[in-house]
């Protein structure tokens, strides 16, 4: 393995990384990002990396904290932030991606040695700390501290360390990048490394990694990397909570994807998917009262991140956030808002669709109607502005807003 010897480099303004290729240009608005207050956990260091070209924002303003990042682009930030001289040396060959001299200086330096794959898929976080153990490695900050007491120090702050500890793979470099105050956990004490990394915990990690290999290691950070948000009183996007701001983001995100869109449909070279989708805790609670129709891949529950589950979970966390707002039934058709999570049932109680309202309820002679925004109608397109649909024993809503 190739040890990192001289100064570090660091990423200049020039360079820009664009987490989410379809839809984001470098953008960082003179007062931040719209859905990123100075309340959030990790505001300061997306601005620091905001600020250094190592993420962009979106052209509507927003940065999407929540949104998850493939392994790809976790090498890409990582090699650019620490081996730009590397990189400046690589020529990529006609027909190879874009990102061939990244991967290639991440194996060559040892970034990706022991990741289970590199390529566009969601990088969970197990992942993540093995990438950061080899960062760490490759600089030589391990020290001399024995790993015995790193694993202490990770035992007494996770309590799934048991459950960690099964695959001695990850142990390691959970242990050591906790102990060098690298990673830490989540709101509910556990490392979750199963969950999938998202744009916020990126910059976090990065902007702490700079830190130690700069010789200024942080003390051990103080907030958990998701940290609960309940009472926050505000959207995502740090407005106020009214169906007003609600139909506004829904607008943008209906600009983003228009009726038409390919979203849910398999086989399709720009098929959609939101992989933050399993770390959307309060849409996947209720998406998981119900046993799927039809359940892939065995689990017996109906994804949030593909086809229809994807696209409700995506479109509820911009406006609520990943966490927070849990929701709770629906029971007068008079009371559905826009933004609420619409559960479609078969007979047999086992829930097949999840959509979101798009509308407020209106009056249809003497019941109330609602429409939908659907991320896989027929032909698995997004579709604005479905119905009438009322509430009925096999049609159920759920609201995030607070009561």
């Amino acid at each position: 393995m190739m040890k990192k010897s001289h100064t570090t480099r660091f990423l200049s303004l020039v360079l820009a990384l664009v987490l989410s290729f379809s839809l984001c240009i470098p953008a960082l608005a003179a007062d931040g990002f719209s859905d990123v207050s100075e309340s959030h956990w990790a505001y300061n260091d997306i601005m620091a990396c905001a600020e250094q070209g190592i993420v962009t924002g979106y052209e509507d303003g927003t940065f999407r904290p929540e949104d998850g990042v493939s392994t790809v682009q976790f090498l890409v930030m990582m090699t650019r932030t620490f081996y730009a001289d590397e990189l400046s040396q690589v020529t990529t060959p006609a027909g190879q991606p874009w990102y061939y001299a990244n991967t290639k200086v991440a194996g060559d330096v040892g970034m990706s040695k022991g990741l289970s794959s590199i390529d566009d898929n969601p990088m969970n976080r197990y992942e993540m700390a093995t990438a950061l153990y080899n960062t760490l490695v490759s600089f030589d900050k391990l020290g001399d501290e024995p790993y015995i007491v790193a694993a202490f120090k990770a035992s007494s702050a996770f309590k799934d360390w048991d459950t960690l500890m099964i695959s001695t793979a990850y142990a390691v470099p959970v242990a050591e990048c906790y102990a060098k105050g690298i990673l830490t956990g989540m709101s509910d004490g556990a490392f979750h490394g199963e969950q999938n990394m998202n744009r916020a915990q990126a910059c976090a990690v990065i902007v702490r990694m700079m830190n130690l290999i700069n010789g200024s290691a942080p003390a051990q950070p103080e907030q958990p990397e998701t940290p609960e948000e309940t009472g926050t009183g505000k959207l995502a996007n740090g407005k106020d909570i009214t169906t007003e701001n609600v139909l506004e983001i829904l607008a943008q995100i209906q600009e983003e994807y228009p009726d038409g869109t390919i979203w849910g449909k398999s086989g399709t070279a720009n098929n959609n998917y939101y992989p933050a989708g399993n770390n959307s805790t309060d849409v996947k609670a209720v998406v998981n009262k119900f046993t799927a129709y039809n359940p892939g891949q065995g689990t017996g529950k109906l994804s949030t991140q593909y086809a229809c589950g994807g696209w409700a979970a995506m479109v509820s966390d911009r406006i609520f956030g990943q966490s927070g707002f849990p929701a709770r039934e629906v029971t007068d058709g008079s009371q559905v808002r826009a933004g609420d999570i619409v559960i479609g049932l078969n007979s047999k109680g086992q829930i097949f669709h999840v959509a979101i309202a798009s509308c407020n309820a209106y009056q249809v002679g003497s019941s109330y109607a609602f429409r939908t925004c659907d991320g896989n109608a027929s032909g698995g397109v997004v579709s604005w502005g479905t119905g009438n649909n009322y509430l009925n024993s096999t049609l159920k809503v759920y609201t995030r807003y607070p009561e």
